[in-house]
């Protein structure tokens, strides 16, 4: 059904993914049983596929530190519970920020550092993106201090 490829990293063993009911429970579940705050199960087939589309739980509202992506766009559609999606100047000041709600879609383009802070304590989306995975040189991970 689902393959562990790291901690909190699952793949579908299916033909065809789902992101459903039983993928979300199975990965709240594992996180309680690992203790885990951030898990995803990735639809797409492998880290060389073009197009990487995962379904992402965060429990606990755990906050994962801005980033950006110079080279590529992503796509998040919240399925369950809020967040405020936040983006940030190279000085770590937020330029802009937007209350997202289920169902909601937003595409981040503007290659700015970003994340999202978790607004309930079960917060459940799909990230849609460009592939092939790559620990790519300029994926600029920075934590602010003003957290």
């Amino acid at each position: 059904m689902f393959k562990k490829m790291q901690k909190g990293v699952y793949y579908s063993d299916n033909k065809i993914s789902l992101a459903n009911k039983k993928a979300v429970d199975f990965l709240v579940e594992t996180g309680k049983d690992e203790n885990l705050d951030l898990l995803r199960l990735c639809l797409h087939e492998n880290k060389k596929s073009k197009l990487m589309s995962m379904l992402i739980v965060v429990l606990n509202y755990y906050f994962y530190p801005p980033h950006r992506h110079l080279w590529k766009d992503e796509s998040y559609t919240i399925i369950d519970g809020k967040c405020l999606y936040i983006e940030y100047n190279e000085n770590g000041k937020i330029i802009e920020h937007v209350l997202m709600h289920k169902g909601d879609s937003l595409l981040n383009r503007n290659g700015h550092f970003h994340t999202f802070k978790p607004l309930s304590d079960k917060f459940v989306f799909i990230e849609n993106t460009t592939g092939p995975f790559l620990n790519h040189p300029l994926d600029l991970l920075k934590e602010f201090e003003s957290y």
